[in-house]
C-alpha cells in the first residue's frame, strides 16, 4: 500500500534538517572565538605546559647572575657568557664563539627561548645542557634577564644622550691617565689601555684599545661595563676597589667624548724608532769618548818620547 504524498514529504524534510543540524555543530567555531575572543594560536596551544609567571626584577638579576657565571647552575652546566656576549654588559671585546644575545628575545619570543633553552638543538649546546639540564626556574630568570637586555638596548638606540661638560672630560681624562687617582685606589686605565686623546704613548698595549668603547657598548652599556668591571683580569683588581659613581661618570664623559676619534696608531713602530735613535747615539758617543781618549794617549806617549830624547842629549 502506497504512504500519502505528504507523508512521503515529511520523511525527506526530516532527513533533511537532521543533515543541516550535523553540519552546523560540525563547521561551528571554536567556542571562545563565539565569545567574540579568539581562539589560542597552535603556538600558544603547543606551549601551553610551558606558561611561566610573569618575571620580577629580581629574577633578571638573577639571570644576570647565572649568564655572567657569578652563580653556578644547580646542575653544573657551563656560564653563557663563555661562548656568548650582550653588548649592554660588554662581556667580551671582541667576536665570542656563539652568538650575541643582546635582542634574543624579541626575535625569538618568550615561548620560543622556552624551548630552546629546554632542549638546544644547536651543538655544543644540545649535549652540554643534555648532562647538565636547566631547572625551570633558572630558565625563568634568563630569559626575565634577556627581556631586560633587549629593552635597555633597545632604549639605548632611542635615546639621544646629552654632551658631557668640559670639566667632566678632563677629569675622566686625568683618571684614565693616571694624572689623578681614582677614589678607591684602582689602577689607572693607561696602565693596560690605549684611547685616543692621550699623550704618547697612548697608554699601555695588554688590554684592547678603548677609543670606540661608548658607541660600542652604548650609554647604559658603558655605565653596567664601568661599574661591574666584569672582565677576567680586571675582576681581581677591582674587587675591593670599585670605581665610585663619581668615577664611572667622569670616564664616561671622557669615552663618549672620544667616540668619534681616529683610534691611535700602535706605539710599537715609534718605540722601534726611538730605541734605534738612543742606540746610534749611544754607539756615537762611546765611539767619539773612546777616540779621544786615543788620540790622549798617543799624544801623552809621543811628548813623554820626546822628553825622553832630549834628555839623552
Amino acid at each position: 500500500m502506497r504512504e500519502p504524498r505528504e507523508v512521503h514529504l515529511s520523511k525527506w524534510w526530516s532527513v533533511a534538517a537532521i543533515a543541516v543540524c550535523m553540519a552546523a555543530i560540525l563547521l561551528s567555531p571554536h567556542p571562545a572565538s563565539a565569545t567574540g575572543r579568539p581562539g589560542p594560536s597552535i603556538s600558544a596551544r603547543n606551549h601551553a605546559g610551558h606558561q611561566q609567571p610573569a618575571a620580577s626584577a629580581s629574577d633578571a638579576v638573577a639571570g644576570e647572575e647565572l649568564f655572567l657565571g657569578r652563580k653556578p647552575f644547580q646542575n653544573g652546566g657551563p656560564a653563557c657568557s663563555d661562548c656568548h656576549g650582550i653588548s649592554n654588559l660588554a662581556v667580551s671585546h671582541g667576536p665570542t664563539p656563539g652568538a650575541d644575545l643582546t635582542h634574543e628575545y624579541s626575535k625569538l619570543g618568550p615561548e620560543a627561548l622556552i624551548s630552546l633553552l629546554e632542549q638546544p638543538p644547536f651543538p655544543p649546546m644540545d649535549e652540554l645542557y643534555k648532562k647538565s639540564p636547566l631547572t625551570a626556574q633558572e630558565r625563568q630568570q634568563l630569559i626575565a634577564f634577556l627581556e631586560r637586555e633587549d629593552q635597555a638596548k633597545r632604549a639605548d638606540a632611542a635615546t639621544v644622550p646629552a654632551p658631557p661638560t668640559p670639566e667632566a672630560i678632563a677629569a675622566g681624562k686625568a683618571l684614565f691617565t693616571g694624572r689623578v687617582r681614582m677614589q678607591n685606589g684602582g689602577p689607572a686605565c693607561a696602565t693596560c689601555h690605549t684611547a685616543a686623546g692621550i699623550p704618547f704613548p697612548y697608554g699601555g698595549t695588554m688590554g684592547p684599545d678603548l677609543t670606540r668603547e661608548y658607541s660600542k657598548l652604548g650609554p647604559q652599556g658603558l655605565g653596567v661595563a664601568l661599574k661591574t668591571l666584569y672582565f677576567p683580569a680586571m675582576t681581581a683588581l677591582f674587587q675591593n676597589r670599585p670605581l665610585t659613581s663619581t668615577d664611572q661618570q667622569q670616564m664616561a664623559a671622557f669615552f663618549q667624548s672620544i667616540d668619534q676619534r681616529k683610534p691611535p696608531a700602535s706605539p710599537a713602530r715609534a718605540l722601534a724608532m726611538l730605541s734605534i735613535v738612543v742606540l746610534a747615539g749611544l754607539f756615537l758617543w762611546t765611539w767619539l769618548a773612546v777616540g779621544r781618549h786615543r788620540v790622549r794617549s798617543v799624544r801623552q806617549k809621543l811628548l813623554e818620547r820626546a822628553g825622553m830624547r832630549k834628555g839623552n842629549r
